[in-house]
């Protein structure tokens, strides 16, 4: 409820929320899935979109290997032999980007990132500590 006394927001598919490790159709190729986080937000929401002849993820969820399972889970149930191809990354929040380096090396594919993310990337990356990872 807002301050005004009304829920400006409607949640269309309020019931079907996904457990982590399913997805959700909630249009012709379009699943809504939900990867867990600690905390008070104790979930992100990423979808997997058909994308032509392969599979597209926008937002990843942490990179924790209990997320790395729901995706590999989901991957069983929703692609139907059809590769992924390309990831997004709306930005730069470790939520949205943490599984992209990895997604992008299980699947040989490409990321979609805003350029001044993937130039804070890169600063980051060479900035950190000697032990930052490639896919960083």
């Amino acid at each position: 409820m807002s301050k005004r006394g009304f829920d400006p927001l409607t949640y269309k598919f309020e019931d079907q929320a996904p457990e982590p490790g399913d997805a959700f159709e909630v249009a012709d190729g379009v699943y809504w899935v939900r990867m867990p986080m600690w905390g008070r937000l104790n979930h992100i929401n990423v979808w997997l979109l058909r994308d032509g002849d392969g599979w597209t993820i926008v937002d990843t969820g942490l990179f924790r290997d209990d997320v790395k399972e729901h995706w590999r889970s989901v991957w069983s149930k929703v692609l139907d032999g059809k590769p992924i191809t390309r990831v997004i990354a709306t930005h730069l929040h470790t939520d949205h980007t943490g599984l992209a380096g990895w997604i992008v090396q299980e699947w040989g594919c490409e990321l979609w990132m805003s350029r001044s993310d993937f130039y804070m990337c890169k600063t980051m990356a060479a900035d950190g500590p000697s032990d930052v990872p490639d896919d960083a």
